[in-house]
């Protein structure tokens, strides 16, 4: 069966039994466009779609809708969000079905964050992970893979729209944000001496990322000493009012911010020190120069 023998199917068949079965075989089916590829799965984040709460219409009844979204994210889970490294260009299979320009956009709107945003909480739209409770191989190969893409969507451009990818990290930083360190310590890239390696994301993070940044460490409420507000002096949860109190409340994101602005400042000033040390370098030889043809 083809994927458009398929599509058709899917789109005329009422009974559940059925539509689960074809959700389970879909991605078996032959593609003979790259656009057929986009549209499986862009057809499974839709079907996926709120599989927690069973949000995804109400066409079938809630229970039947939920029982399709739930096999559509296994699915996509064990076809889509693998991490192996099995091909030529030594790249998570991932790339495969996500590289075309439109997926990236698609798959960040699958893992929107819940709103407000808080760091550590690991609770996005269509992922959210309980430590305590028991385990899931289709979660626990999701948040691999998460993190597989976060790192390498920093590390080197492997879609076919850079634009894209670029128009997109500051939201990747967002959903990596909801791990907390586990999440966000990509940007850092220690070397193995524990200390920012030369390709860090944090030396070269462009505004829009900066931002994002400043958005998770001051998004969350702390617990934060004794602060004074006119002529009171209250204590509490709130939100901290500097890098420093958001790095002294434990914010990871705090910490990567400041390390991001300090790292671009001394960047800019060693060029500003390099470029002088040139100019005063071509000065003095002009000088040497002018002191021999007299």
């Amino acid at each position: 069966m083809t994927w458009g023998e398929w599509k058709s199917r899917w789109d005329t068949e009422t009974h559940m039994k059925i539509l689960l079965g074809l959700l389970h075989c879909g991605f078996d089916m032959t593609v003979e466009t790259w656009e057929q590829l986009l549209e499986r799965v862009s057809l499974y984040f839709d079907v996926a779609d709120g599989h927690l709460e069973g949000q995804f219409g109400e066409a079938r009844g809630i229970h039947s809708e939920r029982l399709l979204a739930k096999k559509a994210f296994s699915m996509l889970a064990t076809k889509v969000f693998t991490t192996n490294e099995s091909n030529e260009h030594k790249r998570p299979d991932w790339t495969f079905h996500l590289c075309q320009p439109g997926m990236l956009r698609k798959l960040v709107w699958f893992f929107r964050p819940d709103e407000p945003i808080e760091e550590g909480c690991c609770k996005l739209t269509n992922l959210w992970r309980n430590r305590f409770g028991g385990r899931d191989h289709a979660i626990d190969t999701t948040v691999a893979f998460l993190g597989s893409l976060l790192e390498f969507s920093f590390r080197e451009t492997w879609t076919t729209d850079p634009q894209e990818l670029i128009d997109m990290r500051p939201q990747l930083i967002r959903i990596a944000a909801c791990f907390g360190i586990e999440g966000l310590r990509f940007l850092a890239n220690y070397d193995r001496r524990g200390v920012f390696a030369e390709a860090s994301p944090l030396r070269s993070l462009d505004e829009s990322c900066i931002e994002a940044l400043r958005e998770v460490a001051f998004g969350k409420q702390q617990w934060l000493p004794i602060v004074r507000e006119g002529t009171r002096f209250t204590h509490g949860p709130r939100k901290p009012r500097s890098i420093e109190e958001a790095i002294w409340g434990g914010s990871f994101a705090a910490i990567l911010l400041q390390s991001a602005l300090t790292m671009q400042a001394e960047t800019q000033r060693f060029a500003a020190l390099e470029a002088g040390a040139k100019e005063l370098q071509k000065a003095s030889f002009m000088i040497d120069l002018s002191s021999i043809t007299v």
